[in-house]
């Protein structure tokens, strides 16, 4: 099953944001089995997945995972590939007038107006490496700045590194994307943000609505401010399906609002916000071919409602912060990944689901037809049999993978021994007064040809060698403790 995940969305930047994106993501695949699909702008500006690609303790795990296509794209109709993307994107940032105004949220620099010039010159070198598909260019610039003792910049550069590592194997690995979907169903689906916003309106402008997060007053003023911009641009609708143009104009109705009046107005000018990103997600989403059609009015609206009370307690309880609310956003983007991302058991986690992934992945069947599937169409049931049953599957797998892996170590064991005996009649051929220098001399030897013999058949087999065997047993030991403490989380949270 495919899945598109709103906690990805760019516009999630705080810590504890990221933290409940990377920890989703890594139960969606390990969990439940599910390949996570990426927009480009999560590809390109999340802060949440691209932490995952900082990480030295996750990069090479979700490069692996990318390559295992357990992560895709889907594709921008607007543009080729994501390296395309982004050095469009960043020629913007440099050609325009007030290059300060546009943030890369995703990439590990500062906003500061100081920093400006400096920004500059690192987007440049990304650029060129992307555009010479050569990130050793930034890897060399790290070790220049590592050798001036600059470990700040050193470390950016790496960032930098990582990022164009990711964004060039997505551009040219030839099954990274999602199949693009077809006139037919381009004609049957082709709402815009302005359509999906509508709908919510209809459904929060009735006096029957059931949402209750927040006051009445407040989703009816939300729902005004929306409406009056509307009506504003009735002649231009483009307008109203770029969120960045609403974004911008609910800023300005902040800016415009007296101090005084500002803690009135906070709660409709951010749940004007919050609606404009739970209907831009639902637009990504159902531009993706693999995500069934949201025919069913009723349905649709149950599941935006569900996001949108989700989104709104995150901005209750301070986990998002609003762009309306410049003073706090600001402050809070311009803490960059070098120090507002904490290290987590999260990142570490995505190691072992590389391990288990791989070590299974030779077992997965192709299947005839992809079903589409949305998370949407799974009642809970369904989707806690669904949990139970890739449970199961990778118990299964992971069994397998100890078992395999004590059968590889027992075969390494059995040639050391037969090397040993050889060895042993070697040194029975020396004489008695050379007799410790043999023994010292042979046991020398046997070392150097095992770990030659082990070298060679790892090599040769794609056998992983002892200490590998070794080390994945432990692992997996440490995956099936992890698996069975889920199953039975979820047992008791049924119970």
């Amino acid at each position: 099953m495919y899945t598109y995940l709103f906690r990805n969305d760019s516009v999630r930047t705080t810590p504890v944001e990221i933290r409940a994106a990377l920890t989703e993501m890594y139960n969606q695949i390990m969990l439940y089995g599910n390949t996570i699909v990426l927009s480009y702008n999560q590809v390109t500006d999340s802060r949440a997945f691209l932490s995952g690609i900082y990480s030295d303790d996750s990069y090479e795990a979700i490069m692996n995972l990318i390559r295992h296509g357990k992560i895709k794209m889907n594709r921008y109709f607007s543009a080729k590939t994501p390296s395309e993307y982004m050095q469009n994107a960043i020629a913007q940032y440099l050609n325009q007038d007030n290059p300060g105004s546009f943030q890369f949220s995703g990439l590990p620099i500062e906003t500061k107006e100081s920093q400006l010039e400096e920004n500059k010159m690192r987007l440049t070198d990304v650029a060129d490496a992307l555009r010479c598909s050569d990130p050793w260019l930034l890897m060399k610039k790290s070790k220049q700045y590592a050798a001036k003792g600059d470990e700040r910049e050193a470390k950016r550069y790496r960032m930098f590194e990582h990022y164009v590592q990711m964004i060039l194997l997505f551009s040219m690995k030839e099954d990274a994307y999602i199949a693009e979907k077809n006139p037919e169903e381009m004609e049957r689906t082709n709402r815009s943000l302005l359509d999906f916003l509508l709908l919510l309106l209809k459904s929060f402008e009735t006096e029957d609505c059931k949402f209750t997060v927040l006051s009445a007053r407040n989703r009816l003023e939300a729902c005004k401010l929306i409406r009056d911009y509307i009506n504003q641009n009735q002649r231009t609708p483009k307008i109203l399906c770029g969120r960045s143009n609403w974004y911008h104009h609910l800023r300005n109705l902040w800016d415009g609002v007296a101090d005084e009046n500002k803690v009135n107005c906070r709660e409709a000018i951010a749940f004007a916000e919050a609606m404009i990103d739970i209907c831009y997600n639902f637009t990504i989403e159902e531009s993706i071919s693999i995500v069934l059609d949201h025919d069913i009015e009723a349905e649709l609206l149950v599941a935006m409602h569900k996001e949108l009370e989700i989104y709104w307690q995150d901005i209750v309880s301070g986990a998002h912060i609003p762009f309306c609310d410049e003073e706090t956003y600001v402050e809070a983007m311009e803490q960059s990944f070098l120090d507002a991302i904490e290290q987590t058991d999260v990142f570490r986690d995505f190691r072992k689901a590389d391990i288990v992934i791989s070590d299974n992945i030779h077992q997965k069947k192709p299947q005839k037809k992809q079903i589409k599937e949305s998370q949407y169409e799974v009642l809970e049931g369904e989707h806690s049999e669904n949990m139970r049953r890739q449970q199961r599957r990778w118990i299964g797998g992971i069994l397998k993978g100890i078992f395999r892996n004590i059968g590889i170590a027992f075969f390494y064991i059995v040639v050391f021994v037969l090397i040993n005996k050889m060895m042993g009649l070697a040194q029975s051929l020396f004489e008695d007064m050379f007799q410790r220098f043999a023994q010292l001399s042979i046991e020398i030897v046997s070392i150097i040809v095992f770990g030659i013999v082990n070298s060679v058949i790892a090599g040769c087999t794609h056998v992983p060698d002892i200490l590998d065997s070794i080390e994945r047993i432990a692992c997996s030991i440490r995956d099936l403790h992890y698996i069975l403490q889920a199953k039975r989380a979820a047992k008791k949270s049924e119970g």
